[in-house]
């Protein structure tokens, strides 16, 4: 017995020499010889949003996943069935039904996609994780299965706004010609060092609409977060607002 936690995706050929005392009778070292071979496959897997194509998803009620899978050192012509689940990270908890694919591989390295469909309306600010097992005959031969792998992961962002007066400082403002709002957005589970876009809008809370300048212009903003912190601010005005004694949100 041998430790053979670095051997995936190699091939061991096993070499006999055979021996009567001090004498050499008889030899097998064959590298060709399947006979002789032992296969160890590997797999390695990448996970998107089918929306965005990326990492990070909307925590919406229906969310289309795509994993890809990546074996090496499969025997072509056999028939393996991949297995995988959706789990969410922290908890481990099941998101998903497993899955189960039959493939054949027409040679020893390829890849493979399966979809996944999962309610994502709880999922805001966490992770999910795709685990993926592929089996022949009932055994399983290769797995990915680590909560921490980032290639395996999918993001759902959360974020939370505070708005206020530019000039009172409060929630409150009075109804002057020239209006400015502050909203502070935090936010959690973004990607260090990933580019992201902040945009807001001026909504009337009383009938839900954009609201809009005397210009008939939608009140809007936009700001880049800044990638080292947990929050940003959105400036909304300097604009003269026609609806400028109503709530808004």
């Amino acid at each position: 017995m041998f430790d053979g936690s670095n051997l995936a995706g190699k091939t061991l050929v096993a070499f006999e020499k055979l021996y009567y005392g001090e004498k050499l009778y008889a030899v097998h070292t064959d590298l060709e010889d399947e006979d002789q071979t032992i296969h160890v496959p590997s797999a390695g897997t990448t996970a998107s949003d089918k929306n965005t194509g990326t990492h990070h998803a909307y925590a919406g009620e229906y969310v289309e996943l795509t994993d890809t899978i990546e074996y090496r050192n499969l025997l072509p012509g056999e028939t393996y069935t991949l297995h995988g689940t959706v789990v969410e990270k922290e908890t481990e908890q099941r998101l998903s039904e497993e899955k189960q694919q039959e493939f054949i591989p027409e040679k020893a390295d390829g890849s493979i996609e399966i979809a996944f469909e999962i309610n994502g309306t709880d999922l805001s600010g966490k992770t999910a994780v795709i685990y993926e097992e592929i089996k022949i005959d009932g055994k399983s031969i290769a797995e990915h299965k680590d909560p921490e792998a980032k290639e395996q992961s999918i993001y759902f962002p959360k974020i939370g706004t505070k708005a206020m007066d530019k000039k009172s400082k409060t929630q409150e403002g009075d109804a002057r010609e020239k209006q400015t709002i502050i909203d502070q957005v935090s936010y959690e589970n973004l990607l260090p060092g990933e580019t992201y876009i902040l945009k807001g809008v001026l909504m009337d809370k009383a009938d839900g609409k954009e609201m809009t300048d005397k210009n008939n212009r939608k009140i809007t903003s936009s700001a880049p977060p800044t990638q080292t912190h947990t929050s940003a601010r959105l400036k909304h005005g300097n604009s003269t607002n026609k609806t400028c004694k109503k709530s808004v949100t």
